[in-house]
């Protein structure tokens, strides 16, 4: 007979380890944007639409082409006015910025490289849960 505890255990450790997997593949993606070639930009918008979401655009010129760039914001579930008070006060219209770009298509650009903060915290919660569940699997608990 099957231990029902078991199983809803069983799914949340491999959950966790999805989880973990998907997030350890997007810090790795992230981390490559670290290497990515520079160049100077500009801030062309900077406010908040109908929501209190912040939009914030950028533009930046390579090989006297210009291209721009929307700054990545928290989504509507997770933005305070805190939140949007920051990103605007920090990316202000007409500030000099830096843009990092993707070498192999150089319309796909960053202001911030790197993983985020979030990104370390999904990771860490998914190995969590699957360390857990795996020990309370081999407990028998």
């Amino acid at each position: 007979m099957f231990n029902l505890y078991a199983i809803i255990i069983a799914l949340f450790t491999v959950s966790g380890l999805a989880v973990a997997i998907w997030s350890g593949i997007k810090i790795t993606q992230s981390r490559k944007t670290t290497q990515w070639p520079q160049t100077e930009g500009v801030i062309d918008k900077s406010s908040l639409d109908a929501n209190g979401i912040p939009d914030i655009v950028f533009s930046y010129q390579l090989n006297g082409k210009t291209y721009h760039g929307r700054v990545d914001t928290p989504g509507a579930s997770d933005v305070t006015p805190e939140i949007s008070k920051r990103f605007l006060d920090q990316y202000s219209a007409e500030d000099n910025v830096l843009v990092f770009y993707d070498p192999d298509k150089v319309e796909h650009a960053i202001l911030n490289p790197g993983p985020r903060s979030d990104d370390w915290f999904i990771f860490v919660a998914g190995l969590g849960a699957m360390l857990l569940g795996g020990g309370f699997l081999l407990t028998g608990i």
